[in-house]
C-alpha cells in the first residue's frame, strides 16, 4: 500500500470516528434538550390552565388548547371532570396538580416525540455525512498536495540513480520545512558518495601505480630464477622476489589496518605509557637512517603526565611522522621530537626543516593513498598520514599540521591522557 493510500485511510478512519463521536454527542444533547423543552412546555401548560381555572373554573380550564397536546382534568380519584375528558392517543402522560382536588393530565403524543427525534437524527446524519464527504475530499487534496514535493524528490533521485551521474543532485523545494532538510541531507549524502567515488578512483590509480613496480620485480626475479642454473644466482633472484612480495604484503596489511581504524574497529592494547620514553624509542629506530643523510635527530622531551594508549600503534604513528620528516628534510637539517601537555591532553610533536606543506593541502594529505605532488617521486603508498590520523582518532585524539619554527612542517599528535570508553 502506498503512502498516499495509508495517509488517506488513516485520515478517513479518524474522520469517521470524529463524526461518529460528534453524532453521539449531538444525540445525547438533542435528547436532553428535548426533555428540557418538554418540561418547559408542561410548566407553561400548567400555568395557563391554572390561570384559566382560577378565572373561570373547570369550564374555562377545559377551553385551554395547545397544538398537538391533549389536556384532561381529573379529580383526586382519577375521574374526568365534566366537559374536560377528550379522546386519547398513544403518548407520554404527565400528571400535575392544579389546585386541591383538581389534577391536569398532559398527554404528549408518541408520534410528535418520535418525529422530533427523527428530525434531529436526520439533521445530525445529513450534516455528518456532508462533513465526512467534505473532509475526505479535503484530505485527499491536502495529502496529494503535501506529497507532491516528495514525489518530485523521488523522481529526481531515481533519475540520478538511473543515469549513474555522481554529480547529480536533487533540487531543493525551497519550502524551508522538514522536506527541505531531508533534501539537504540527501544532497550531502550524494556529495559524500561522489567524493568517495573520486577518492576511490584516485586510490585505485595510486595503488595500481605502487603495486605495478613490486609485481614487475617479483615476476622478473621469478623468471630470472627459472632461467639460471647456478644455485647461488637462483637463490639471489628468489630472495629479491621474497623481499618484493613482503613489501607488497606490508602495503596490503597497512591498507587493511587503515580500513579497520577508519571503521572504528582497530583493536587497541591500552596500557599506561611514558610519552618521553616513547619518543626516544622511535628516535632510536630512525637514528641510523638520519645519520646516513647527516640529519640531526633531537629528542626534546619535557616531563609530561603518563597516558593510557597502545604502544605499538603510537610507535607506528610516530614512526610515520618521523619517516616523513627525515624523507623531506634536506641533508644536514634537524628533526626535533618534543612533548607538551595541558590539563587533559598530551602533545607529541615532530618538527622538520623541509619544504613544509601548503595550507591548502594540510587536510587532503590525511586522506588515504593521497600524496602531494612533491612526494610522488618518493617511495611509499600515501598511507602514512592517513594511518596517523586513524590511530589518533582510535585513541580519541587528533593530529594537526602547522608551519614549523624553521619553515618546515610541524606535526602534532594530540592524545587524551585517559581515553574515553
Amino acid at each position: 500500500m502506498t503512502l498516499t493510500r495509508r495517509l488517506n485511510l488513516w485520515y478517513g478512519l479518524v474522520l469517521v470516528a470524529a463524526v461518529s463521536l460528534a453524532g453521539v454527542v449531538v444525540e445525547l444533547t438533542t435528547t436532553r434538550l428535548a426533555s428540557a423543552r418538554r418540561t418547559a412546555l408542561i410548566e407553561e401548560i400548567q400555568a395557563e390552565v391554572t390561570r384559566a381555572y382560577e378565572a373561570g373554573g373547570v369550564d374555562a380550564a377545559g377551553d385551554v388548547e395547545f397544538p398537538g397536546v391533549q389536556l384532561r382534568l381529573r379529580d383526586d380519584a382519577g375521574r374526568p371532570l365534566t366537559g374536560i375528558d377528550r379522546p386519547t392517543t398513544p403518548g407520554v402522560t404527565v400528571r400535575t396538580r392544579i389546585v386541591k382536588g383538581v389534577w391536569l393530565d398532559t398527554v404528549l403524543p408518541d408520534a410528535a416525540l418520535a418525529q422530533g427525534r427523527r428530525d434531529a437524527r436526520v439533521a445530525v446524519g445529513g450534516g455528518g455525512l456532508l462533513v465526512l464527504l467534505l473532509g475526505l475530499g479535503g484530505g485527499l487534496w491536502a495529502t496529494r498536495r503535501a506529497l507532491d514535493p516528495i514525489r518530485a524528490v523521488a523522481r529526481a533521485a531515481r533519475s540520478a540513480l538511473d543515469t549513474g551521474d555522481p554529480a547529480a543532485r536533487v533540487p531543493s523545494p525551497g519550502t524551508g520545512d522538514e522536506l527541505d532538510d531531508m533534501v539537504g541531507v540527501l544532497n550531502e549524502l550524494l556529495q559524500t558518495d561522489q567524493e568517495r567515488i573520486e577518492q576511490m578512483r584516485a586510490s585505485l590509480d595510486h595503488i595500481g601505480h605502487d603495486l605495478r613496480t613490486p609485481m614487475t620485480r617479483i615476476r622478473a626475479a621469478a623468471e630470472l630464477a627459472l632461467s639460471r642454473d647456478d644455485p647461488d644466482e637462483r637463490a639471489g633472484a628468489l630472495e629479491v622476489a621474497i623481499e618484493e612480495a613482503t613489501a607488497t604484503e606490508q602495503l596490503l596489511t597497512r591498507l587493511l589496518d587503515l580500513t579497520r581504524a577508519e571503521a572504528g574497529m582497530l583493536p587497541l592494547d591500552l596500557r599506561e605509557l611514558e610519552p618521553d620514553a616513547l619518543l626516544r624509542r622511535v628516535a632510536a629506530l630512525y637514528e641510523h637512517v638520519a645519520e646516513e643523510r647527516d640529519i640531526q635527530l633531537v629528542v626534546d622531551a619535557h616531563p609530561v603526565p603518563t597516558i593510557v594508549a597502545d604502544r605499538t600503534r603510537l610507535e607506528q604513528a610516530l614512526a610515520n611522522l618521523v619517516d616523513n620528516a627525515i624523507k623531506f628534510s634536506p641533508n644536514g637539517a634537524r628533526v626535533r621530537l618534543s612533548t607538551t601537555s595541558d590539563d587533559d591532553h598530551v602533545h607529541l610533536v615532530v618538527e622538520d626543516e623541509g619544504p613544509g606543506i601548503p595550507e591548502t593541502d594540510r587536510e587532503r594529505v590525511f586522506e588515504r593513498l593521497v600524496r602531494g605532488d612533491p612526494s610522488r617521486s618518493s617511495p611509499g603508498a600515501g598511507l602514512g598520514l592517513a594511518m596517523v590520523r586513524a590511530i589518533a582518532q582510535a585513541h580519541g585524539g587528533s593530529v594537526r599540521l602547522e608551519d614549523g619554527v624553521s619553515g618546515g612542517a610541524r606535526a602534532t599528535l594530540v592524545l587524551p591522557r585517559r581515553p574515553s570508553p
